[in-house]
C-alpha cells in the first residue's frame, strides 16, 4: 500500500481531487489545514525529529516542558506544533520593514536571528512563556506583523521570540460599543468586523496590514506625550495665561 504524501494527509484526499477543486473551496480549505509556513515547513514532525542547532532544541523542548503537562500529551503537542525551529522561518524575523538592517546588522553588530519562535495562542501562554524566559535569562522579542521601522520587532541578543500572529481574536460588545481585539489581529479584519457590526472604526490606517499590538502601542506612546505637553488659558482679556502641567502621578 502507497503510504499517502504530506499535503494528502493533510487534505484528506487524495492532490488529482484537490487540484480539481474550484479555486474558492481549494484556497479556503488551504488556509483551514495549513495555519501558517512553519506548519507547512516542519510537516508535522515533533521536536525529536526536527533538524536544528542544539541550542535552538534545547531551548525548544524546555520551553515546551515548562508549557505542557507531560501526563498532557494532546496539549503537548498542540504547543509543539507551535514551536519553530526551522532556520528559514527564524531567519526570516531577522527584520522589519527596515530595507538597511544588512547582515552586518543582523549577524555581526548584534545577533538578530531568535533561537526559537512560540506562536502563543492565550495570555496564559504568553505569560508562561516569558516567566520560562525570565527564569533561565532568555531574551525576549516581541513580533506582531512587523511592519515597524526601526528594529522594534528584531531580536538584538536572539533568544525568544513571540510570535503574536495567532492572538487575532476580535470580540465585539454591541450594547456597550466596546470591541476586544487580540495584538494579533489584522487591521483590515478589524475593520470588516466593524462593518459588519455597523460600527464605526475610531482609526484609519493606511496599512491594513498592521497588526492591533502595534496600533495600541503606538497610541499609548502618543497619549504619553500629550499628557507630558503643557496646556494653556486664557486670562483676562483672552491674553494666554502661564502654561499648566499635569503634575506626575503619585507613586502606588
Amino acid at each position: 500500500m502507497t503510504k499517502s504524501s504530506f499535503l494528502e494527509r493533510l487534505f484528506g484526499q487524495p492532490l488529482p481531487e484537490f487540484s480539481r477543486l474550484a479555486p474558492e473551496p481549494r484556497a479556503a480549505l488551504a488556509r483551514e489545514r495549513i495555519p501558517d509556513l512553519h506548519f507547512f515547513f516542519d510537516e508535522d514532525r515533533p521536536l525529536a525529529e526536527r533538524r536544528a542547532p542544539r541550542r535552538t532544541l534545547e531551548l525548544a523542548r524546555a520551553l515546551l516542558a515548562a508549557l505542557a503537562p507531560p501526563e498532557n500529551g494532546a496539549a503537548a503537542r498542540a504547543i509543539e506544533l507551535r514551536i519553530v525551529t526551522d532556520l528559514l522561518l527564524r531567519e526570516e524575523a531577522d527584520r522589519d520593514q527596515n530595507v538597511y538592517l544588512g547582515k552586518l546588522f543582523t549577524r555581526r553588530l548584534t545577533h538578530a536571528v531568535p533561537d526559537v519562535i512560540f506562536q502563543p495562542i492565550s495570555t496564559a501562554e504568553c505569560a508562561a512563556a516569558l516567566e520560562w524566559a525570565r527564569e533561565r535569562q532568555v531574551p525576549v522579542t516581541l513580533r506582531g506583523a512587523a511592519s515597524t521601522a526601526m528594529g522594534g520587532a528584531v531580536p538584538s541578543d536572539a533568544g525568544l521570540t513571540l510570535d503574536l500572529s495567532r492572538l487575532d481574536a476580535i470580540e465585539i460588545d454591541e450594547r456597550e460599543r466596546v470591541a476586544m481585539i487580540g495584538a494579533g489581529a489584522r487591521l483590515r479584519t478589524i475593520h470588516q468586523r466593524l462593518a459588519e457590526q455597523r460600527a464605526g472604526a475610531p482609526f484609519l490606517s493606511l496599512e491594513p496590514g498592521r497588526h492591533a499590538g502595534r496600533l495600541v502601542r503606538d497610541r499609548w506612546h502618543r497619549a504619553q506625550r500629550l499628557r507630558s505637553r503643557p496646556r494653556h488659558r486664557f486670562g483676562e482679556g483672552g491674553r494666554p495665561a502661564a502654561p499648566e502641567r499635569h503634575a506626575p502621578a503619585a507613586p502606588r
